[in-house]
Formats: structure tokens, sequence, C-alpha cells
């Protein structure tokens, strides 16, 4: 091959290659973004509406419903909220990046499927949720 073809094959191919660097860090860039974003409106969802929501069923039902907040130690953020209804399984909702896990502690543990997007932390979806439980 001749040489000036080589050289502008190895510069086309070096501008392909930076080309692909910058669109791939673009990408993760959007990436990291998207992460923050959703880990935002998950905390922002529990704060606004699962904590609120907590408090209104701890006062409805005086001594047989409990809550906590769990924070951070250090930052003191809130990385979630566990529940109780007197004689039933504890519940735990816990922040996990942008998704929501809830968690009913039975003898192994059980996903409760229903909650897993911030969007699904409405005063509908927790009641349904705290009726599950207590209907045992």
């Amino acid at each position: 091959m001749d040489p000036k073809e080589l050289a502008k094959l190895y510069a086309a191919q070096m501008a392909k290659e930076a080309a692909d660097r910058a669109a791939e860090k673009a990408a993760d860039v959007a990436a990291t973004k998207a992460r923050e974003s959703a880990a935002a409106d998950a905390e922002n969802a529990l704060n606004d509406v699962a904590i609120p929501y907590l408090k209104e069923i701890k006062s409805a039902m005086a001594g047989n419903f409990t809550f906590d907040v769990q924070r951070e130690v250090t930052s003191n953020r809130i990385l979630g909220v566990k529940f109780e209804v007197k004689e039933r399984h504890p519940v735990t909702i816990k922040l996990i990046g942008g998704s929501i896990q809830v968690r009913i502690h039975t003898g192994g543990g059980m996903i409760y499927p229903e909650i897993k997007m911030p969007s699904d932390l409405s005063k509908e979806k927790l009641g349904a949720l705290v009726q599950t439980i207590i209907e045992g």
C-alpha cells in the first residue's frame, strides 16, 4: 500500500477512535446523570410521600403501628424506612440507587413486587401494602 494512503488510513482511524471515545464518555456522563436523577427521585418520593403517609397511619393506628426512618450514619441521608403492624411481619422500604425495594420480613423474607420505582411510592400502593400486611 502507498505510504500516503497508509498515513491517511492512520489519521482516519485515529479520528474514528477519538470520536468513539468522546461518544463513550458522553454516554457515561449521561448514564451517571440519569442514575443521580433517579436516586434523587427515589429519595424525594420517600421524603415527600411515604414518610408523611406512614406518619398518618401511625397516628390513626395509635400503638398498633410503628415505623423508623433508616439513615446513613455519616451523612444522615435517608436510606429507607422500616415499619411494623403489631403482631405482623415487619417491612422495610429501601432506596437502592434509583429504585425501591420493599421486603416483607417473613421467615425467609419476601420482596413485594408492586413497589419498585419512585413513582410507585404512592399513598394507594403504600396503603395496599399495609392492607396486605394487616390481612396477613
